[in-house]
């Protein structure tokens, strides 16, 4: 192999090697970039699961209050309903009550109008038993004065046959065959 030839070979294989270390240098260039590119990346995933943990952390927190609203509602439903239970019963027990007292307002009317008759009937009784205590006042002096009269007739005819009855109503007197009552 000629000299030249061999010096070209070398030339070209030095040539060659400084492009193949060339080319190195820019694979661990491209390879550092890599590195960082991968050691950014890597944070970045870090730093989204430690949101992600975060975000589970929060989302089992809000999963939990949720239930629990949940939950609240559904007792608050319950609680309603037997609450509209209690009011319905109250509203019923009302209706009942006002019925009642209606009734009781009504009976008292009732009573205060036959109230009001029986004083009326008690002042027409204390008229009547007023005008009956004035006739049997002038009753009393008028059957006092006929048995003024009567004693006196049987005083002044001793001997007629006569028998006499008196009360406080009434007086029977029998002369001879005749029968006077007065």
């Amino acid at each position: 192999m000629p000299l030249s030839k061999f010096f070209d070979y070398l030339a070209s294989s030095s040539q060659l090697y400084l492009d193949q270390e060339s080319i190195i240098n820019d694979l661990r260039i491209e390879l550092n970039q890599l590195k960082n590119e991968i050691i950014e990346k890597d944070q970045k995933i870090r730093e989204q699961q430690e949101e992600l943990g975060k975000y589970k952390v929060t989302s089992f927190f809000k999963d939990f209050q949720f239930k629990c609203l949940e939950e609240q509602v559904e007792q608050l439903k319950e609680s309603n309903q037997w609450m509209n239970g209690v009011c319905s019963q109250i509203s019923v027990h009302l209706r009942e009550e006002q019925s009642e007292r209606m009734a009781l307002e009504n009976r008292q009317v009732d009573l205060q109008i036959e109230n009001e008759k029986l004083v009326n009937t008690n002042k027409d009784l204390e008229e009547q038993l007023e005008a009956r205590v004035e006739m049997d006042q002038m009753n009393c002096v008028v059957f006092s004065s006929i048995r003024s009269l009567v004693d006196e007739l049987l005083e002044t005819h001793p001997k007629c046959e006569c028998s006499k009855m008196v009360s406080d109503t009434s007086i029977s007197m029998e002369v001879s065959d005749a029968e006077i009552t007065i």
